[in-house]
């Protein structure tokens, strides 16, 4: 079982429609789909910026965001199914079929889930993953990465993830990936032959290269 988080910067990308196509085709039964805030969430921090109100309202706001993004998303491929609820996500899985979550009605009163900027979209799919059990969480962001492993840390000091993610990922028993907007290929193939989709992004600092590769016969 894979969650597969589409970064909310790719709302506007002409690779959407490829990476949804990728997903539908070979991540039925097998794949769920988070949506990012992108631009939708980015207009509830602006409205916060100009009115002052609080960050719980603007943390339901910003679901709210995501949840445009996700009923975006099917409203372009049809073959995806919106799920509000862990009962229905399953629901759709089981028909192997693929799941857009939509994260307001599931996330409600959960202690687990700080009501703000600190906990968005990325530490939503790694606690959605940690709650269905997944195998690999994979972050799909337009920002591309380079070479096979990366720290969190890094990826938290340049703001590529929130600053809860990390915490989040390290009570999971998951693999974290994480692939630019191009890398719809990449994951297709994944999906169909269990290859690794892209950067494996690690919970402490990367070993050295001759340190990783000892025992393995490289």
């Amino acid at each position: 079982m894979w969650v597969v988080k589409i970064g909310g910067s790719l709302a506007f990308s002409k690779t959407l429609p490829a990476w949804l196509e990728v997903l539908t085709c070979h991540g039925g039964g097998k794949v769920v789909i988070v949506p990012g805030g992108g631009q939708f969430a980015e207009l509830v921090r602006q409205a916060q910026q100009y009115w002052g109100f609080d960050d719980v309202t603007a943390h339901y706001m910003a679901l709210s965001a995501m949840e445009q993004f996700g009923r975006m998303m099917a409203g372009i491929q049809p073959a995806l199914t919106p799920a509000m609820t862990m009962r229905r996500l399953h629901e759709v899985l089981n028909d192997a079929q693929v799941p857009v979550w939509l994260p307001m009605a599931t996330t409600q009163g959960e202690d687990a889930i700080a009501e703000s900027w600190e906990f968005t979209s990325d530490s939503l799919a790694a606690w959605l993953a940690i709650r269905m059990d997944a195998d690999r969480l994979v972050l799909v962001k337009s920002l591309a990465p380079r070479g096979a492993v990366v720290s969190v840390s890094e990826l938290t000091a340049r703001a590529i993830v929130d600053q809860r993610f990390a915490a989040v990922m390290a009570m999971g028993q998951f693999e974290t990936w994480w692939l630019g907007e191009k890398g719809d290929e990449t994951m297709a193939q994944a999906l169909r032959d269990g290859m690794t989709p892209g950067t494996r992004v690690l919970p402490s600092a990367p070993e050295p290269a001759n340190a990783r590769n000892v025992g393995r016969g490289q």
